[in-house]
């Protein structure tokens, strides 16, 4: 029982970490002019946050962060690189969810969690992240 919470509590993390990369992808003007935001979170700034100064004459900021610690330097790569893991973990998760015995309720978790990582996605995309 615990790996089927897990799993859904997985697919609703995934859904919420989707909807912060695609705001700031797709929605990024009305998402700044309705939060005040550190340079992390606003695409157009924060490639600076990767370089010494700002600056990519003077270097990395520090050791991989222009190539694979990126993620600890914006939000996007961020939330992107969670999303990643969460997929991951969730199936993993559900690979500990017994089966075997019950097949028929496969179709039920997986449908169930697709709809529950949706309606996480659209309650944060449309609602919660721009105001």
């Amino acid at each position: 029982m615990i790996s089927v919470v897990s799993f859904y509590v997985l697919t609703i993390a995934l859904g919420i970490t989707k909807a912060i990369v695609d705001t700031l992808s797709f929605r990024r003007k009305d998402f700044s002019q309705s939060n005040t935001l550190p340079d992390s979170w606003q695409i157009e700034n924060s490639w600076r946050n990767k370089w010494k100064n700002g600056d990519p004459a003077q270097g990395e900021k520090f050791w991989g962060s222009s190539r694979w610690l990126v993620p600890l330097t914006d939000a996007f790569h961020l939330f992107g690189m969670l999303n990643h893991i969460l997929i991951f973990a969730a199936i993993l998760t559900y690979s500990h969810i017994d089966t075997t015995s019950h097949w028929y309720l496969t179709p039920i978790y997986l449908s169930t969690s697709y709809i529950l990582s949706r309606t996480s996605f659209h309650i944060f995309y449309t609602h919660l992240l721009v105001k």
